[in-house]
């Protein structure tokens, strides 16, 4: 089990199946792996304030820092300084290093046979879809109500965002498959956990063929390894949003548009979005401009 909503349905199923099968069936539920859960933040900062081992929790520059603070801090106080003052010191940052799906993909992606997994499965790959035509983070694509959506008098549909983790409000056109979605669910979309949906859109694209090789860096140990692993496993509920900005720069429309739409606050925040290649950049530029005609 992954999360409470993954208990709530399997309860039901086992009572179902011991009402049907009776005196034959028993029900053993296990906690899922850590590296598939929820984790909180809070508990780690506790862990980490207790003296335990945060390294596998947090990102690699997250894990090296505080060694380094907390080596730091014991050398200090071995030779007797305990009023450690702060420094104004500003750390590096990590480059988003993530994928994006291209218009194939989502394509191959929307149209994957689901026979055999549960209607979990449907309903993931709609949330994640309507990330991808709306830009949005998990957090706000994963509850849209009818009251977000609103159609003028030219029968254009727009949903209304309050982003949680910024609190701005983001105001969407809807394309047509975006539409599509929304009226399968009568403009109230069902809502899955987020574990529940990164694992499901992973099998959506295994079955979608979304199979090339990617080669990423991960650090275990403090030592760095080069992985290669299937395009598949690495779909996440973040992957939409990516999937949108990268889309949406190549397809031409311009970069504050393109914020207006994420919520960016900056081009250099929303660059870490756009995860074209030179090639895919090049060609744009092609389309845009008649001087390289």
């Amino acid at each position: 089990l992954r999360a409470t909503t993954d208990f709530e349905n399997e309860l039901q199923m086992a009572q179902m199946n011991a009402l049907l099968f009776t005196g034959d069936t028993e029900t053993v539920f296990f906690m899922t792996d850590p590296q598939c859960s929820f984790i909180s933040s809070s508990l780690i900062k506790e862990v980490a304030s207790l003296g335990g081992s945060i390294d596998e929790l947090v990102p690699p520059y997250v894990a090296k820092r505080i060694k380094e603070i907390k080596h730091l801090v014991r050398a200090a106080r071995e030779d007797g300084v305990t009023d450690i003052p702060v420094p104004e010191y500003k750390f590096g940052e990590v480059a988003v290093d993530s994928i994006y799906l291209t218009k194939d993909e989502i394509s191959r992606f929307s149209k994957a046979d689901l026979t055999g997994l549960t209607g979990s499965y449907e309903i993931a790959r709609d949330l994640f879809l309507v990330g991808v035509y709306a830009g949005q983070r998990v957090s706000d694509y994963n509850s849209v109500s009818a009251d977000q959506i609103v159609t003028d008098e030219d029968g254009r549909m727009y949903i209304t965002f309050y982003q949680k983790k910024t609190h701005k409000e983001v105001t969407v056109p809807v394309r047509k498959p975006l539409r599509e979605i929304l009226a399968k669910y009568n403009n109230n979309l069902p809502t899955l956990s987020e574990p529940t949906i990164n694992l499901c859109i992973k099998e959506i694209g295994k079955r979608a063929k979304i199979n090339d090789i990617i080669e990423y860096t991960s650090t275990k140990g403090g030592v760095e390894h080069i992985v290669k692993a299937p395009k598949y496993k690495l779909i996440t509920t973040h992957t939409a949003r990516r999937t949108f900005a990268t889309l949406a720069y190549l397809d031409g429309m311009d970069s504050m548009d393109i914020r207006r739409v994420t919520g960016h606050s900056s081009e250099r925040i929303l660059s870490k979005y756009i995860k074209s290649t030179a090639h895919d950049t090049a060609r744009m530029m092609a389309r845009k401009s008649h001087y390289w005609d």
